[in-house]
């Protein structure tokens, strides 16, 4: 007969699937006081296999049940071993200190979960960082092979013009190793969502013809690693606000209704705080009024944004591996200063902003410019087509005193709200108001 050894602080045997409810306790327990841990089910307490009958829903209820009971929601790894038939291995692993088991706090001393009393529960709370440090460093599925080397050469080379890297890039595996982003030869988690060239991730894009958010005029989900997802994060606000013409000295320049920085400090911002063990997504959507910028990861218990931007409180980082990335090569300028970058800047352009605190995650808010403006430029532009089918993105720019791109923007959001269309060719043809 097989054994596996007794149980520890981190590994619980139950005969069978019958012994879930305690199961449960001892998940709770584990989390509360390691962070992850295993259950194996079909293996008696003093580690000997015994297995257990296996049907089609097994596993499933197994995950069923963990989903019910734990709380906050974990994603654990069921399967059944191979060469132990009828063993079943539940890993699990979570960073939101602390977990309950049906309503209920356990912590584990050695192999026992004991309930946790009021003042020690307090004392997790106070203690728990939200931090995902310990699930950054765990090997991933994918190799150094899976690394995309032109962006790791790109960083290196960003980090050393910045100062903050000394040592130019030789090979992968060793600027991997001195960056800590492999773990048993394998790239760990933070590796993985920083150089994979697999698309570890996923962004939900969306612009919404209505705050209602009840149609769109465009939806996307673009897969990448971070730095790609920031980058097209970016773009994407980039490309669907409105400019204006403003000269300063003598050029004539675009100016975005909402900064730049601020749309560049917020979306790393989003990726850095970002909760990677879940299977929600980061998320960003343009409404006529506002820009949002949503990323899974709750806000820190007892905090506000403001209290980091502008009251002393330590950055709390949520995944610190990844931030640290982030320093050497600049994009992130320094710890703790994102909040107030971006509210000072929003301050002194005028952009007003607002912030939820969700159970699932945390979603920045950026006011649009001139709303009601838009919609009088909207009729302008209706007006001066009823006069004028062949009038032309530049003629409305010099009427309107915005720019071409603002009135492409305008133009755009008409044709899909059914107001106009274009006849024939963009060069020879002409609009036409629809009734």
């Amino acid at each position: 007969m097989i054994n596996l050894g007794k149980e520890n602080e981190q590994i619980e045997y139950k005969k069978s699937t019958g012994e879930l409810d305690d199961a449960m306790k001892s998940i709770s327990a584990i989390l509360n006081k390691h962070g992850k841990g295993k259950i194996l089910f079909g293996v008696k307490p003093n580690g000997d296999v015994i297995g257990q009958q296996i049907s089609e829903s097994t596993l499933r209820d197994i995950s069923r049940k963990i989903s019910e009971d734990i709380k906050p929601v974990i994603y654990p790894s069921i399967y059944e071993i191979e060469n132990m038939p009828g063993v079943i291995e539940v890993d699990f692993i979570g960073n939101d200190k602390p977990y309950s088991a049906k309503g209920r706090f356990y912590i584990r001393v050695y192999d026992e979960d004991k309930s946790i009393d009021i003042k020690e529960l307090l004392n997790i709370i106070n203690h728990s960082d939200s931090s995902n440090s310990l699930w950054e460093k765990l090997e991933s599925d994918e190799d150094i092979a899976d690394v995309d080397e032109l962006l790791l050469r790109s960083y290196i080379k960003k980090a050393n013009k910045c100062g903050r890297i000394k040592e130019e890039y030789d090979n992968k595996e060793s600027v991997l190793r001195k960056l800590g982003l492999i773990t048993n030869n394998k790239l760990n988690n933070a590796g993985k969502l920083l150089f994979s060239k697999n698309k570890p991730l996923t962004l939900k894009l969306a612009v919404f013809k209505t705050d209602e958010k009840l149609s769109f005029i465009d939806i996307n989900r673009f897969e990448g690693n971070i730095f790609e997802l920031n980058k097209k994060g970016q773009e994407y606000i980039k490309e669907h606000i409105n400019y204006s013409a403003v000269i300063e000295g003598s050029k004539r320049i675009e100016k975005p209704e909402i900064p730049e920085e601020v749309i560049r400090e917020s979306v790393l911002n989003s990726l850095c705080h970002s909760s990677f063990d879940t299977t929600i997504n980061n998320e960003i959507y343009i409404t006529p009024t506002k820009v949002v910028i949503f990323n899974p990861g709750t806000f820190p218990s007892g905090y506000e944004p403001k209290d980091f931007a502008y009251n002393g409180v330590e950055s709390i980082l949520r995944n610190p591996l990844i931030s640290k990335i982030l320093y050497y090569s600049n994009d992130i300028d320094s710890w703790a200063t994102g909040f107030r970058r971006i509210f000072n800047l929003c301050e002194k352009e005028n952009v007003k902003y607002s912030y939820i605190k969700k159970n699932q995650g945390f979603e920045m808010c950026f006011f649009r410019a001139n709303t009601n403006e838009k919609t009088s430029d909207e009729n302008i532009i209706i007006e001066s087509i009823k006069n004028d089918g062949s009038i032309t993105t530049t003629e409305l720019s010099n009427l309107l005193g915005k720019s071409r791109k603002t009135i492409q923007n305008i133009i755009n959001n008409l044709k899909e709200q059914g107001k106009i269309e274009r006849i024939g060719s963009n060069k020879t043809g002409y609009w036409k108001i629809k009734e």
